[in-house]
């Protein structure tokens, strides 16, 4: 084989790899189940997750397409925690978008496509602020923090 021959195919074997790392990772690439917490506020949000692997995983950012970044792992206790607090939130129900003046935070656990979330209004304009979040939406925020 000539030179240039294996200088092509070097250099195309090595852009093949490094474009298998790019693009992006969505919810639907986790390991479902996943539970996440989703602060949003208009088209901008703050997403935290935990997979079935109980890998964490974090989105910050406006608009789609979503981009989650590895944040580490979480023990099973900590994990535990988060489904319990799960276990408590009335999941399927909430207020309107509309109603929350400073956006929204929704608890949410997707299987397969399926997703069911708890809502309730933010209080306050930073992510993270649990500021009025009352029980069992408190909880659950307490248990992703804990995470992070």
């Amino acid at each position: 084989m000539k030179a240039s021959g294996i200088l092509g195919t070097a250099l195309l074997s090595a852009l093949l790899l490094a474009g298998a790392g790019c693009g992006s990772v969505g919810l639907e690439d986790l390991e479902q189940p996943v539970l996440y917490w989703d602060q949003r506020d208009g088209l901008c949000s703050q997403i935290l997750a935990v997979d079935r692997s109980r890998t964490v995983w974090m989105d910050r950012g406006c608009e789609e397409p979503y981009d989650f970044g590895e944040q580490g792992g979480a023990d099973e206790a900590e994990v535990e925690t988060l489904r319990r607090a799960f276990g408590a939130l009335p999941l399927a129900v909430g207020p309107d978008p509309l109603e929350c003046d400073w956006g929204l935070h929704a608890f949410c656990e997707r299987d397969h496509g399926s997703t069911r979330c708890a809502r309730a209004c933010r209080a306050g304009p930073g992510y993270d602020d649990t500021t009025g979040l009352e029980e069992p939406f408190l909880a659950a925020a307490q248990a992703f923090l804990a995470l992070e």
